[in-house]
């Protein structure tokens, strides 16, 4: 058809838009984002649980809580990516609170919706911080790696294939922003494979 076509004048029809493409270091730096708002959201669940079994008062708005800031932001992110608002910085009519809120609504409706096929173990899961970590500063933010208060907003401690340990967050950023091949911050080494420990 494309040779009857061209041999007739007429062009042939362009099925497939060229879409704009993401360097590699954001798509990881995404997903370490999602695991680590996933493993907040997790914690958040598991000492809520233990909290409603110490007392008989809700937590409102129909047993929702909110969404960690590290997942929240995700899901902002995400909606705006799948929504083609990515590259083009987002819609100028609604505030990035609206969007945040609407993200946690749809959010919460889809794990609620899948809350009832996991295992209630998961609802335990246990932070542990490596023992290369403890004492430790995240090189990125300066906080300290064991401290357990800033994990809502930073993420865990994720340990390079280097050794190297940064928050989940501040390694995320840091693969985010690179323009070229990111690296470790520390070593420069350029082997990026990091695993929550």
């Amino acid at each position: 058809r494309i040779a009857s076509a061209t041999a007739a004048g007429v062009a042939p029809v362009r099925r497939h838009v060229a879409a704009p493409m993401m360097r590699e270091s954001i798509v990881k730096g995404k997903l370490i984002r999602f695991l680590a708002g996933m493993r907040a959201y997790e914690r958040q669940r598991a000492t809520s649980a233990a909290q409603a079994s110490d007392s008989v008062c809700g937590t409102g708005l129909n047993g929702a809580q909110p969404l960690p800031p590290v997942l929240s932001d995700f899901v902002a992110w995400a909606g705006d990516f799948l929504a083609g608002k990515a590259f083009a910085g987002g819609s100028n009519d609604e505030s990035s609170h609206q969007r945040i809120n609407r993200a946690e609504e749809m959010a919460h409706y889809y794990l609620d919706q899948s809350r009832g096929s996991q295992r209630s173990g998961s609802a335990a899961m246990v932070t542990h911080v490596p023992k290369t970590c403890e004492e430790d500063d995240c090189c990125i933010c300066f906080m300290g790696l064991a401290d357990e208060t800033v994990f809502h907003e930073v993420g865990e401690p994720i340990e390079t294939a280097c050794g190297h340990c940064f928050h989940a967050v501040c390694f995320a950023r840091h693969m985010e922003a690179s323009e070229q091949d990111p690296w470790c911050p520390l070593c420069r080494s350029g082997d990026l494979s990091a695993r929550f420990s």
